[in-house]
């Protein structure tokens, strides 16, 4: 009768767990994809609110932004979306770094 395990059976074994391993550090994201998710849907929340707010006004509505040293200002966001910091200033670090770019929204045609 034979007692415990082979070299090859615990290579095996090891081989297993080590592609576990790998497969579940692939499949969490990095915190640098983390935090340029995260800010692509406030930056797209933003826009969208923007946009619903010129069409109750019947408005356009242009939205610049403004690099920073660790990101981004939003300007000529409504007032009625500034209530909350980080509307306006996004401070997402060197994950997400983009040139000025001016966004018009457009209400209804009148």
């Amino acid at each position: 009768m034979q007692q415990g395990f082979t070299l090859l059976e615990l290579l095996v074994v090891l081989a297993i767990v080590a592609l576990a391993v790998a497969a579940v550090a692939l499949a969490i994201p990095s915190e640098e994809t983390r935090r340029a998710q995260q800010e692509q849907h406030r930056l797209e929340w933003v826009i969208a609110e923007a946009h619903m707010a010129a069409q109750r006004h019947r408005s356009t509505i242009a939205l610049k932004r403004l690099p920073q040293a660790n990101g981004y200002q939003l300007v000529g966001v409504p007032t009625s979306l500034t209530k909350e910091p980080w509307v306006l200033l996004h401070d997402c670090g060197p994950c997400l770094q983009l040139a000025p770019e001016r966004i018009e929204l457009m209400g209804p045609a009148r």
